[in-house]
């Protein structure tokens, strides 16, 4: 008979939302349609081939769509992954539609996600398609069912030949993994290959191309069955078992960076006639540390972030006290975390201190080796106002994590606004006060008023003009924060306008204070700031 929803299907599409712990639901992708150009095709049935793919039967056009899956964003890859013959002329009208498709309506997908069972419900068959990545090709279609509106799968027993079942023979599959998917230029990265022999026959002088890719050398290999030779890039086995799977180790050293390194792995030879070639190779692609982003890909963790300051507004020359709160809602521990905490414009770093990892000062992160299901860590950041009129603005954000984050993906940012839960910002306005005004102090017996005190911070020289109402020797000391003398300068202070030029280039970046001594034995300080 005719389906009582046709209408409904006319406008197909595939939306997701999020279910939250009180049993409601979140919008997040809605009405993304299965034909192209937001044209509505009749969506019936959908199923994953892994995390980040799944294809949907399109009904009345006998066609499968591939999307793609990301964190419950979702898009359009191919309307036409694979086509039947699907319904011709006035296909609204549901007489004309069902009398000539094929009726694609239910699909399963194999466990291990290799193959595609769409069942045609207006002509008694199943057609079955091995899955690459997101592309389908037709192997098998087989007949013997009823030819009216036949549907619903249940399970599917892998078809090799005609049969059902295991593979007759040899069948040979192989994956490749890696230790971390971010990697660093002079460092190791750690490959994992495994050839199983899943079928029913022992597999004899296998041949695998492990070829180390461009911007990696050879470091070392370990195998449990067989020999490596790296200058040819070839893994033997000269023996593989049913049920059996061989393994190769490989130490590559990276001596390259800010490039994409794909490795790919094959199984190019072997005695027998493998069963099943379409998963006799495999890859992983690893991407520069810098990049930022996952790094094993192995759990699920959820990170949130937050920032506050020990104030709202902020006064040129004194610290800024800021507090970062990292909280792992799981279900995982988190490992090797790194959160860009940067040294904010108009700022200048004077500490930190955490309960968990460590701040690294020239890379502006705090890398957390782990942080467990439920646990949160702080990172106490003092920074020194350098600005005095302009907005201090602190974005924080996760950089890096090994796990998969729920609902946010490390260093995708836009540096502006926290769109996810891994990302905050702060902003402070200034509480104006201009280094370069008046002061007046007491040296000795006379006044002075220092006119001017200039570039202030300053990298090579810094200028000074005072007023005296006399003469008289005087000693001007340069001196650390610690109370520690670095520079030292005997000068005359005549009556009337004194300027006088000191060359602190030779100083390392940091907070220093003009201290000077009168004739009476007074101290007087005047504070810069040095950069470089």
């Amino acid at each position: 008979g005719l389906p009582p929803a046709f209408p409904a299907l006319q406008d197909g599409s595939v939306s997701t939302w999020q279910i939250n712990a009180d049993g409601t639901l979140t919008a997040i992708d809605l009405d993304v349609a299965s034909g192209e150009n937001n044209t509505g095709r009749t969506a019936c049935w959908l199923d994953f081939s892994d995390e980040n793919t799944f294809f949907v039967s399109n009904a009345i056009e006998a066609g499968l769509a591939s999307y793609s899956f990301n964190n419950g964003q979702i898009e359009l890859l191919d309307q036409v992954a694979a086509q039947g013959t699907g319904a011709t002329g006035n296909t609204t009208d549901p007489a004309a539609a069902f009398g000539t498709t094929e009726g694609w309506i239910d699909l399963w997908i194999s466990d291990d996600g290799n193959y595609l069972y769409q069942m045609y419900g207006l002509t008694g068959e199943v057609g079955v398609f091995a899955i690459n990545g997101t592309e389908l090709t037709l192997i098998q279609e087989i007949g013997g069912l009823p030819t009216n509106n036949v549907q619903g799968i249940v399970s599917v027993g892998q078809i090799q030949d005609g049969g059902t079942g295991g593979a007759d023979g040899v069948d040979l599959s192989i994956d490749i993994n890696v230790d971390s998917r971010l990697y660093n230029i002079f460092e190791d990265v750690v490959y994992t290959v495994d050839v199983s022999n899943e079928g029913d026959a022992t597999a004899t002088n296998v041949i695998v191309d492990a070829s180390i890719p461009q911007g990696l050398v050879f470091a070392s290999q370990s195998t449990n069955n067989g020999t490596y030779e790296p200058f040819f890039g070839e893994w033997m086995i000269n023996s593989l078992n049913p049920g059996e799977t061989a393994s190769l180790t490989l130490t590559l050293f990276t001596v390259t960076q800010n490039v994409d390194i794909l490795n790919f792995v094959e199984i190019v030879e072997l005695d027998q006639t493998d069963a099943n070639s379409s998963n006799n190779f495999d890859e992983v692609t690893i991407v520069p540390f810098s990049n930022g982003g996952v790094g094993t890909g192995e759990g699920d963790i959820d990170l949130e972030l937050s920032i506050s300051a020990d104030r709202d507004t902020y006064t040129q020359f004194e610290n800024i006290a800021y507090t970062l709160t990292l909280t792992n809602n799981g279900p995982d521990a988190a490992t090797n975390v790194y959160v860009d905490a940067p040294i904010t414009e108009g700022t200048a770093f004077t500490g930190s201190s955490t309960d968990n990892g460590e701040y690294n000062y020239f890379f502006q992160q705090w890398i957390i080796p782990s942080l467990g299901a439920g646990q949160t860590a702080t990172l106490n950041l003092d920074l020194f106002a350098l600005a005095n009129n302009v907005p201090i603005r602190n974005f924080v954000e996760v950089f890096a994590a090994d796990q998969n984050d729920a609902d946010s993906t490390p260093n995708n940012s836009n540096q502006f606004d926290a769109r996810e839960d891994d990302e905050a910002v702060i902003s402070l306005t200034a509480t104006f006060e201009n280094a370069n005004s008046n002061i007046s102090f007491r040296l000795g017996a006379q006044d002075l008023r220092m006119n001017a005190m200039y570039p202030n911070p300053t990298s090579s020289d810094i200028n000074m003009n005072f007023e005296s109402q006399s003469g008289y020797d005087t000693q001007i000391e340069v001196i650390d924060v610690n109370g520690r003398i670095q520079m030292d300068h005997a000068h005359t202070v005549k009556e009337g306008i004194n300027s006088m030029r000191m060359d602190v280039s030779s100083l390392s970046e940091g907070i220093y204070y003009i201290r000077m001594t009168d004739n009476n034995g007074e101290v007087h300080n005047h504070k810069f700031i040095k950069i470089q």
